[in-house]
């Protein structure tokens, strides 16, 4: 807090799950930057090789 004083903390540990599919759901469109439609990338596997380049 701004104050100085000690704000509780809360902390969730959760197991990572082996994900058959992953990927990136965008609310508006990217590309077109259209409003009116979504945006859904997705790979086998986790999101992580779609985000990070490796697949497409």
């Amino acid at each position: 807090m701004l104050d100085g004083t000690v704000a509780p903390m809360a902390v969730l540990v959760q197991p990572m799950l082996t994900a058959r599919v992953g990927g990136v759901m965008f609310g508006t469109d990217p590309v077109a930057g259209r409003a009116d439609r979504m945006l859904v990338s997705a790979v086998r596997g986790g999101p992580d090789r779609l985000v990070g380049g490796e697949q497409a």
